[in-house]
C-alpha cells in the first residue's frame, strides 16, 4: 500500500470538517496519513495522491499540507514558554490548565481555523477536509463528494 486509501464513505447527514455539512454522500474519501521517516513527531505525507487528480490542484494539496506540518512542528518545538508552562502547570498539579490554554492547544486551534479556511475555499470543488485531531492525529481525511 502506498499510504493512500480511497473507499466509499457512508454519511449519517451530519455536519463534516467543521461546520461545513456535506449536502450528499461523499463519492470517495482519500486518507493521507502520517509521514514518520524523520521521527514521530506530527507530519503528513506531501506527495499528491492520485486520487485527486482532476479534482484538486497538486500545488493547493501540497501548500495545504506543508502549512499543517508547519503548525504541528511549531507545536511541538519546545522553547522557554513550553517550559514555563510546564513548571506552571507542576507546581499547580495541573489545575493552572483550567484558567489558560496551553501552548499546545492554541497551535490545534490555529490548525482548525486553518483547516475551516480551506474547507470554505475548497466547498465549491465537492471537497472536505477533516482536521486530524478528529481522527487522533493519525491521518487526514479528504472527503469528495
Amino acid at each position: 500500500m502506498d499510504g493512500y486509501t480511497s473507499q466509499p464513505h457512508s454519511s449519517n447527514g451530519k455536519a463534516s470538517g467543521y461546520g461545513y455539512p456535506m449536502t450528499q454522500s461523499p463519492r470517495f474519501t482519500v486518507f493521507i496519513e502520517r509521514d514518520y521517516s524523520q521521527g514521530i513527531q506530527v507530519k503528513f505525507q506531501e506527495k499528491f495522491p492520485p486520487e485527486l487528480d482532476g479534482k484538486m490542484d497538486p500545488t493547493t494539496f501540497q501548500t495545504i499540507i506543508q502549512r499543517l506540518n508547519e503548525i504541528y512542528e511549531d507545536a511541538e518545538t519546545p522553547n522557554c514558554a513550553t517550559a514555563w508552562e510546564n513548571c506552571i502547570g507542576c507546581c499547580t498539579c495541573y489545575m493552572a490548565f483550567l484558567f489558560m490554554e496551553s501552548r499546545y492547544n492554541k497551535f490545534l486551534k490555529k490548525a482548525r481555523a486553518y483547516i475551516a479556511e480551506q474547507n470554505r475555499q475548497l466547498s465549491s470543488s465537492g471537497i472536505t477536509i477533516v482536521d486530524p485531531y478528529e481522527r487522533g492525529m493519525r491521518l487526514i481525511e479528504i472527503r469528495v463528494r
